[in-house]
């Protein structure tokens, strides 16, 4: 969170409180808060109620709009830069949260009362500020600066008043919306500031994360609009009405299942990763037609390289830089995504006590092991040193070169899953999010490998995003990312269908969120 961010709003919500007469709160000084609003609001009384602790940041706010720290006229002159130069500094002193709120609180009351004041208070405000500064107390030293957020208490307190403040203008301009003889200007304005203030709202409750997945949903929706375009599918949509998908892919001479995903609308290296395979989709369709991409060789990745034919993992082999950054990628988002509490590998310790020697779980295609690992810890008595993490060599020496916790006491075992699955009779074959990298008859191949290697009561775990119809926008996006090497989501009719082609009968499905568990047995 930038400082600036919060602590703006945190003034401009002391300078509306000013103006309406509410009672200012003292952190950083004995007088009450009614005494203060009774009988305290004359120049000189206000200033002597800013906490020592920030007449640093005022000194250091004056500098930054040329002015004296002393000189009031000049200070709210500028009062808008002033508030902007003081608040972060303030924010990030040594002021505790009561004495914060004493300086947002006095702060814009100062500049109110600078208006109408005489002379002679206007060189007395003076006189307190040059007098305090003069015997400032050694917890008036200067704001330590630091890369890193203040003390928790001191975060909640900005966030929650800022979230106060854009909760009171959306409400407030609402209100406004439903009086009558509103010309248009007004209304417009109203509008704005609702959608202004929404849209700062959403964006101060949102993880850096999904900050990063609402720039995704933009990528893919402008991708699939330049597809559109190119097809002239807009030419055959109606203005009015719908039109089926089935309908709109026979028009466009195209498979369905590309026609849905296009509609319905992490990244490694963003521009190399994700913008230039999916705005080169006009031409690969183009040349390949308007089909889902028939093998992990042949894909829009591959083709936007100018190298056709060869895997992603094959290209990404080729730079150690851009792949070190593409796992770090891939770590990062699989960390943010749930392990699925709702499903329970109480079975497994059960069928451990039975069979000492039985491989547990099986992390299939795993990457570092996050999955393998949270799985243990929230299942007491799953031992981690019967369970297994698969993936191909390159990415296991990563994980044994930077191996610490728990997964240093796992198997790990080099797979592709293009191939003979190597452990056979393992209770449960756990993918987390590997067969939205590829197409149906490549997972079915994937899937029928799990299944040649299951024992009678082996259960294959799928995780992955289930598609609801429609589908979230971001698992919409997602969807046509995959589509850019070669995958796809899947909604649990597209799963039921790899999974019965390969063998397996899918038992149960538990969701949390977008994301499900999809528990397999052998047909």
């Amino acid at each position: 969170m930038k400082f600036s961010s919060v602590s703006i709003p945190l003034f401009l919500a002391g300078s509306a409180a000013a103006a309406s007469g509410t009672a200012a709160s003292t952190g950083g000084s004995s007088t009450s808060a009614s005494a203060a609003s009774a009988s305290s609001t004359d120049l000189p009384s206000l200033v002597s109620q800013l906490p020592r602790c920030a007449l640093p940041c005022l000194e250091s706010a004056a500098q930054s709009v040329n002015c004296q720290a002393s000189d009031f006229t000049c200070l709210c002159a500028a009062q808008s830069k002033l508030l902007a130069a003081l608040g972060p500094c303030i924010i990030t002193s040594s002021c505790k949260p009561a004495e914060i709120n004493t300086a947002k609180d006095v702060a814009p009351q100062i500049c109110n009362a600078i208006k109408g004041a005489q002379p002679s208070q206007v060189s007395a405000a003076a006189s307190v500020v040059t007098s305090a500064m003069g015997s400032k107390s050694t917890n008036a030293a200067a704001p330590a600066r630091t890369a890193f957020p203040v003390a928790a208490a001191v975060t909640t307190l900005a966030m929650s008043t800022q979230m106060e403040v854009l909760a009171k203008q959306i409400a407030d301009s609402v209100e406004s919306l439903k009086r009558d003889n509103k010309s248009p200007e007004e209304e417009a304005q109203h509008r704005a500031v609702i959608a202004k203030s929404a849209h700062a709202l959403a964006h101060l409750t949102k993880t850096p994360i999904e900050h990063l997945m609402d720039r995704f949903v933009i990528y893919t929706e402008d991708a699939a609009l330049a597809l559109f375009i190119q097809w002239k599918a807009f030419d055959v949509i109606p203005e009015e009405g719908t039109i089926s998908y089935q309908e709109l892919a026979s028009k466009l001479d195209a498979d369905v299942s590309l026609i849905s995903m296009e509609l319905l609308s992490s990244p490694h290296d963003t521009v190399e990763g994700i913008l230039i395979p999916m705005f080169s989709f006009p031409s690969y369709f183009e040349k390949h037609g308007r089909k889902e991409p028939a093998s992990r060789r042949h894909t829009p990745k591959a083709f936007a390289d100018g190298q056709d034919g060869l895997t992603v993992w094959e290209i990404v082999n080729q730079d150690p830089a851009k792949k070190a950054r593409m796992m770090a990628a891939m770590a990062l988002f699989e960390s943010s995504v749930p392990v699925v509490a709702g499903y329970s590998f109480d079975w497994v310790v059960a069928a451990a006590a039975e069979s000492p020697r039985r491989a547990l779980v099986v992390d299939v295609g795993g990457g570092r092991g996050h999955s393998l690992v949270a799985i243990c810890e929230r299942t007491p008595g799953l031992d981690i040193r019967r369970c297994v993490l698969e993936d191909l060599e390159p990415v296991l020496d990563a994980v044994r070169e930077a191996a610490d916790g728990p997964i240093r006491d796992a198997q790990l075992v080099a797979l592709d899953f293009h191939r003979e699955q190597p452990i056979k009779g393992a209770c449960a074959y756990y993918m987390s999010r590997c067969l939205h990298d590829y197409g149906d008859d490549e997972c079915v191949g994937m899937l029928a490998r799990l299944a040649d290697a299951m024992a009678a009561d082996s259960r294959v775990l799928i995780k992955e995003q289930l598609l609801d119809d429609p589908p979230a926008p971001q698992s919409a996006a997602s969807d046509i990312n995959m589509l850019a090497i070669g995958g796809k989501e899947r909604n649990l009719a597209g799963f039921e269908s790899i999974t019965s082609r390969a063998g397996l009968k899918i038992k149960e499905v538990v969701r949390e969120g977008t994301f499900a568990i999809l528990e397999c047995v052998k047909a």
